[in-house]
């Protein structure tokens, strides 16, 4: 199979997978906390693999991250949907890699490299509610640090009016259980996931030590060549 074959049959298991991921988000979207919900990984280039899952970058209001989490994980349950972390048959399955409430739009320190960067300019919003998707990315212009000029024009972005819901005591209460409830159950599950009130990332194959360790050997080649 030569390379452009390859790139159209990838195109086609892509657009399966879009209508998977547009269908699953229009069901999400009626959680009122979820602000945004992205597309990461392969599918955002439309280079998927026949069994690839399907990654979401969800990003919610803030303070209410963990209970978004939770309904958002007992609705993909309910549909026979969600990855699990030793799932071996992963095929069409939504993997929740990435949470951030509005509290951390801009990513801490030591999350800020190359994978981290290809994830955000490579994201592809199928919702976006209160120009969160543009916040966003205006929250993280380091990028620009390892992928100079990448950044999408976020004038284009669709923007999807809802109103906003209110804080309360009990609200706050349940988000504070729903964070103490799911960290706990985690703790003895924790590899290099990394979690805390405000973010949640999950990546059951991480790869953004091999991903750095690529860029620093072409960073030396490089130079070497200079």
């Amino acid at each position: 199979m030569n390379i452009l074959e390859l790139r159209k049959k990838k195109e086609k298991y892509s657009q399966k997978k879009l209508k998977i991921a547009k269908k699953t988000a229009n069901f999400l979207k009626f959680i009122p906390w979820i602000k945004v919900i992205g597309i990461t990984g392969a599918l955002a280039m439309h280079n998927s693999d026949k069994d690839d899952d399907i990654d979401f970058l969800i990003i919610t209001q803030r303070d209410r991250l963990w209970l978004t989490r939770l309904l958002i994980v007992f609705f993909l349950e309910i549909l026979g949907k969600r990855r699990r972390p030793n799932d071996k048959k992963i095929k069409d399955k939504i993997c929740l890699n990435m949470f951030l409430d509005e509290f951390t739009l801009s990513l801490s320190k030591t999350k800020r490299n190359l994978f981290t960067a290809h994830e955000i300019v490579q994201m592809s919003p199928i919702y976006n509610k209160d120009n969160t998707y543009e916040r966003f990315l205006r929250a993280n212009l380091w990028v620009k640090k390892y992928l100079p000029n990448s950044l999408k024009d976020t004038s284009e972005v669709a923007r999807s009016d809802s109103s906003e819901v209110e804080g309360s005591c009990i609200l706050n209460l349940l988000e504070n259980l729903a964070y103490q409830f799911q960290s706990k159950y985690m703790k003895s599950k924790i590899t290099s996931e990394r979690i805390s009130p405000h973010f949640a990332f999950f990546h059951p194959k991480d790869r953004s030590r091999e991903i750095l360790v690529k860029y620093k050997h072409a960073q030396s080649e490089t130079f070497q060549s200079r």
